[in-house]
């Protein structure tokens, strides 16, 4: 995994932070139906960064922090880690707290059984619009996360060069079966 290392400690050397960091599986209290391990990345500070920018990014990239730490917590977190009293220094090195979903075996199993019969299936289907349906109410068949809809629309649309829907029009979409399946874990956060 890119820009990881495992921290027991940190070194400073000159501006820069060199840290040795250990993965290890923890469990949020609240919630004990699956595990997650806290790992820690590393970030070079440039030029406009602040500690917001970089919680945006971790959360982005790990959204099982959030699970962890509030955003305001996480800023604090990081500023602690990394003993910062004022503003970033550009090139200097952050370390970030986040977390990654871990799992079973068995999770491991069914996950790769459903990927490959996802695979198996055909990457789009035939759809046939029904009265008053907009691509928007389409695209909600995949998922009620609004920014994923508003991704959906947008890809529904150019597969069928932007026509106006009318009852009974049969348009192209993708497999929603597929979909729903390869991105079952992220709909599960959404509902």
């Amino acid at each position: 995994m890119k820009n990881f290392v495992n921290i027991d400690s940190l070194i400073n050397i000159g501006k820069r932070k060199i840290a040795v960091i250990k993965l290890f599986p923890e469990t949020k209290k609240e919630d004990k139906k699956y595990k997650s391990s806290k790992m820690y990345k590393w970030y070079e500070a440039k030029e406009g960064d602040n500690l917001n920018k970089i919680v945006e990014s971790v959360t982005k990239e790990f959204p099982e922090t959030l699970n962890h730490y509030t955003k305001e917590e996480l800023i604090e977190e990081i500023k602690k880690t990394n003993s910062i009293t004022g503003q970033l220094e550009v090139g200097a090195y952050i370390i970030a707290p986040c977390y990654i979903r871990t799992y079973s075996f068995e999770e491991k199993q069914v996950m790769e059984t459903k990927k490959e019969e996802a695979a198996s299936l055909d990457d789009f289907e035939k759809y046939t619009v029904k009265e008053n349906e907009t691509y928007f109410n389409i695209a909600r068949m995949y998922t009620a996360d609004d920014k994923e809809i508003v991704r959906l629309v947008g890809k529904i649309q150019e597969l069928n060069d932007y026509i106006t829907l009318n009852p009974g029009l049969v348009i192209t979409i993708p497999n929603v079966k597929k979909y729903l399946m390869l991105h079952e874990e992220e709909l599960k956060k959404v509902i």
